[in-house]
This record gives structure tokens, sequence and C-alpha cells, in this order.
């Protein structure tokens, strides 16, 4: 999946930045081909312009978001959403990515440090585009939420 990731990255890149957008919509297309039939996927994404580094980062989150829904939000076939949505906070470069499902829920887990491996490594990947990580019971099913500044501006 790593492979793929970068492939798609790469396939966006605007030199030394990355329309977001465009990157989102190439990767949660790749992970819908990956989704149990009865999961859909839905993303939207401002337009915004990312270093490399941060648009891979953005896509293992997406990555690890989805295989943790598809694993465990919806059991015996339950139907269900995955949706990812990134939008700009402030003009001066403040984004938030909000990855949410609509399943079951975390069961009492409520922080980074009670999920398992994936998000530990969702967790990693926060710190290295300096952002701040939150994860939780949302509405419906679990709600992830990063918020860091855009490189470079």
């Amino acid at each position: 999946m790593l492979a793929a990731l970068h492939e798609q990255l790469y396939s966006t890149d605007e030199g030394d930045r990355v329309d977001l957008a465009r990157y989102v919509k190439k990767v949660t297309g790749f992970i819908a081909k990956t989704r149990p039939s009865h999961v859909e996927i839905r993303a939207e994404s401002d337009t915004v312009h990312v270093s490399s580094q941060q648009a891979a980062s953005i896509g293992i989150i997406l990555n690890e978001f989805a295989t943790n829904s598809f694993k465990h939000a919806f059991p015996e076939d339950r139907p269900g959403l995955v949706s990812f949505t990134i939008r700009r906070l402030t003009a001066a470069g403040e984004v938030e990515l909000v990855c949410e499902d609509d399943g079951i829920g975390m069961n009492g887990k409520t922080s980074v440090a009670a999920g398992g491996l994936g998000m530990k490594i969702a967790e990693a990947v926060s710190t290295q585009v300096g952002g701040v990580l939150s994860l939780g019971n949302g509405a419906q099913g679990v709600r992830l939420s990063l918020r860091f500044s855009v490189a470079g501006t």
C-alpha cells in the first residue's frame, strides 16, 4: 500500500508542492478499490497546496483510518460510510483533516494511545507534519481530526 501511496503522490506532484485535493481524490480512489462492498467512501477537499512530505503523511493517515474502519467499524457486513474532509481554516495556512466513519464506535477507547498500531502510526505521522491529532467517538462512529499548518506559508 505504501508504494501505491507514493505512486499517487508522484502523479499529483507539481514541483515542490502537491495539490492536496487532487492527491486525496486519487488516494481515496485507490482505497475505494480495497473497501468491502458494504462500505462507501466519500472525500472532499478545499484546494490546498502542501509539501510532498505533508501529502505523504496525509496519505498514510487516510489509509490507516480506512483500514481500521473496514476492520472494526462495520461488523457482520453492516453497511457504512467512511468520509474524509480537508478544510483550510485560515488564510495563514491552518488546515484540518477530518476522517470519520458511521460505524459502531470505539467502545470506550477515546484516545490515540488506546488505539492499535494503525493509530500509533497516525500519531507519529501527525508529529512529522507538526500537527495536533485527536481521536474519539463522533456523532456516529469514530472521528479523527488532524490540524496542521501548511509548510512554507
